[in-house]
């Protein structure tokens, strides 16, 4: 929910408990931190680009307070300022505190406006020169500075952070050499854009860091770690433009288990896998990255996910049992992938990203895997109708997500029939095509021999006729409009989740038995930050209805 132009605090207060985010655009408006009242139902709290901030907490009288005056006079700040909240109330400022004629005082110290805030995003500085307005048990902080909001000097230093801190990120142009880190972060997360920071300021990770994603570096390549620092980490994720071997791959990293180098680029190819550390248990590869297993036994026996291309597949593995999760992406290299379910028989979610050589046999070859494969996700691909027939022969699945290009090629051929396993609970269907152009209603389509070919765009329809019968949740994205049947098995489906932008409304609207059923979702809610391929829905309902 959204409030603009005068804001008025009882509104605030009255807001529906369903409600759960709230967000405060306009340019004129401002608010006083000391008497914003927010029901506890509110878990995500956010200042919109030019909402004016302000406020007294924690002064002493005017009369011994000649050195705060200067935070004060930040407090018109109109740089914008995000509130992302997990807590159960804030305190009524009608309790525990008094007002004097200039100023606001508590009568206990631990009392503060966002008393119960485990999570804050900072995009100005108002409370980093009005310290008094962190909680103690503050958790997560998230500093966001753009440029002119801060100087070249500018550097994080104690006292303007709270020290019990898990997790620290920050956005920003930072030049300093130092920097500040509170002895209790977990996780440090450098998130720059085209931002620069120094790399120096690394040096002051505390031994406490066992996650670290620094989303941005510097030209230069990282150096290694401090080895207290190094042997700690278990999780690390690094985009980077390297030119070298990353030297900060080495013997220290004893106890990692997750590495995420996929957005890397400017890749030194031909390093060898020997160098992974031994103790991983997830690897992110770029796609484009070659290695090398010459006098190597293999990818570390631990490894049970993998992200990467067919070539890194190919390569040897110590334990090919122990994969059970598959991410497969670009397949310009051309390796020929005919035996990769019968390398690896344990697979139990399997992601295929932007495969697009029909005559391969990703899909067709799927069979081998029915018996262990839980979770299929089938993105930016490009398959025939007679390969997507395997889909059904796969009765273990249980969860499945599929782009445009694939549902089209299986709706096309699918009509009164269901291509999907019985076993199916949660099913993603995205209805797009990049290709349609929609003055002469034609579309690109796959041909049964894999040949791409113009056709006239029919709508595709989804009936009850094609839906698994226990099938529990029903996921629709995209922005062509499908022809849906209703209405559909309320018997078996709990959940229908619509995306905003597909042009769907009206049938549902129609339809009251659908009423109940349905969700509604935009790319906020659905988007991973960094990975657009990736969706928060989908994955959420496995963890929650499939455990996975």
């Amino acid at each position: 929910m959204e409030l603009n132009n005068n804001i008025n605090n009882s509104d605030i207060i009255k807001l529906p408990r369903s409600i759960t985010h709230l967000e405060f655009y306009d340019e004129k408006a401002s608010l006083n931190l000391d008497k914003l009242n927010i029901p506890e139902t509110i878990k995500h709290l956010k200042f919109g680009s030019s909402i004016k901030l302000s406020g007294e907490f924690g002064k002493e009288s005017s009369s011994s307070s000649s050195s705060s005056s200067s935070s004060s006079s930040s407090s018109s700040s109109s740089s914008s300022s995000s509130i992302l909240s997990s807590f159960k109330n804030l305190i009524n400022n009608n309790k525990n505190q008094h007002r004097t004629q200039n100023n606001l005082t508590f009568e206990k110290e631990d009392i503060k406006p966002f008393n119960n805030l485990k999570s804050l995003k900072l995009e100005n500085t108002f409370l980093l020169k009005n310290p008094n307005y962190f909680p103690k048990q503050l958790k997560h902080l998230s500093l966001q500075f753009g440029k002119g909001e801060i100087t070249k000097d500018f550097k994080i230093s104690k006292g303007m952070i709270p020290e019990n801190l898990e997790s620290l990120t920050i956005n920003m142009e930072y030049n300093s050499p130092t920097i500040y880190i509170p002895p209790t972060v977990k996780k440090f997360q450098v998130e720059l854009g085209y931002f620069f920071f120094n790399s120096e300021i690394l040096k002051f990770l505390p031994p406490s860091i066992t996650i670290l994603n620094i989303i941005r570096t510097p030209k230069q390549n990282l150096e290694p770690f401090k080895k207290n620092v190094a042997e700690s980490l278990r999780k690390l994720v690094v985009v980077q433009d390297f030119n070298h071997y990353p030297a900060y791959l080495n013997s220290d990293l004893k106890s990692l288990t997750t590495l995420d180098l996929r957005y890397c680029t400017n890749y030194c190819n031909g390093f060898n896998i020997s160098k992974f550390p031994k103790t991983l248990t997830n690897l992110k590869l770029p796609n484009r990255l070659i290695l090398d297993d010459s006098n190597s036994a293999g990818f570390p026996p631990s490894l049970t996910r993998l992200f990467g291309s067919p070539s890194h597949f190919s390569l040897k593995f110590q334990d090919n049992s122990k994969l059970i999760n598959a991410t497969v992406t670009s397949n310009s290299d051309h390796v020929d992938f005919t035996n990769f379910y019968k390398k690896f028989t344990n697979i139990q979610s399997l992601t295929l990203f932007q495969l697009n050589f029909p005559n391969n046999t990703y899909i067709s070859t799927l069979q081998i895997l029915s018996e262990t494969l839980t979770n299929l996700e089938i993105i930016d691909c490009s398959f025939n109708s007679d390969e997507l027939k395997t889909l059904y022969f796969l009765k273990s699945l249980k969860s499945l997500r599929i782009n445009g290009l694939t549902t089209g090629s299986i709706l096309k051929d699918f009509k009164d029939i269901s291509p999907f396993p019985d076993s199916l609970i949660i099913l993603d269907l995205e209805y797009t095509n990049r290709e349609l152009k929609m003055k002469t209603e034609e579309i690109r389509i796959l041909d049964s021999k894999g040949q791409v070919r113009i056709a006239p765009y029919i709508p595709l329809v989804l009936s009850n006729e094609i839906l698994p019968p226990l099938l529990k949740v029903l996921i629709l994205r995209g922005d062509i409009r499908p022809n849906i049947k209703l209405p559909f098995n309320s018997n078996s489906l709990d959940h229908i989740f619509l995306h905003c932008a597909l042009p769907l409304q009206g049938e549902f609207a129609s339809d009251p038995s659908s009423h109940h059923l349905i969700r509604h979702f935009n790319n906020t809610a659905d988007e991973h930050p960094y990975n657009h391929v990736i969706s928060k829905i989908y994955n959420n309902l496995r963890k929650i209805i499939i455990k996975q």
